[in-house]
């Protein structure tokens, strides 16, 4: 099964300023339907966006019987290169000219001080979300990952390849 991410990651009926994008919604309805045996082939190219509604895209790919095979064409940047984590092994690619790009969960927060502290709180409880699977996709420490998203690291398949984290990424034949 073909199904193709060209745009941001949001929420379902649009983004925060109601523009439009892919959400969870949108995939699952993509997904009805089809056998959980069937592999899927995702084309990716996102800016990012929501981290909720993208590990949940993540875990509706990742958790399929028959498979996920990624195709980064553009740009997996933000939550977009953790759903490009959903790849099963061997079966993530980085199209020539294409890149990935993690960093820590952001939000926009209004509200006093408690709010404010509250949204860290969540913030750190998704980052830790996101370092865990990160790592085990790519078979490095959670460590590594944590300075790669500190980082804001921006990858093509050569430099993946260079972090010596094979799992991560794999260039286009």
């Amino acid at each position: 099964m073909q199904l193709s991410i060209l745009d941001a990651i949001t929420e379902p009926g649009g983004g925060f300023f109601g523009e439009g994008g892919t959400s969870s919604q949108s995939v699952a309805s993509a997904l009805a339907g089809v056998s959980p045996l069937e592999s899927v082939e995702l084309t990716l190219n996102s800016p990012g966006g929501s981290v909720v509604e993208g590990i949940a895209i993540y875990n509706m790919l990742a958790s399929r019987p028959g498979g996920c095979s990624v195709t980064v064409m553009g740009m997996a940047a933000s939550i977009a290169s953790l759903i490009a984590m959903a790849a099963s092994p061997g079966k993530l690619r980085i199209a020539e000219g294409s890149v990935l790009m993690m960093h820590n969960p952001r939000a926009r927060t209004m509200g006093e001080a408690d709010d404010l502290r509250a949204t860290a709180d969540k913030l750190d409880m998704m980052r830790r979300q996101m370092v865990g699977i990160y790592a085990r996709r790519s078979g490095m420490t959670p460590a590594r990952i944590e300075a790669l998203m500190d980082a804001e690291t921006w990858m093509d398949a050569d430099d993946a390849i260079r972090l010596d984290a094979p799992g991560l990424a794999k260039a286009l034949d």
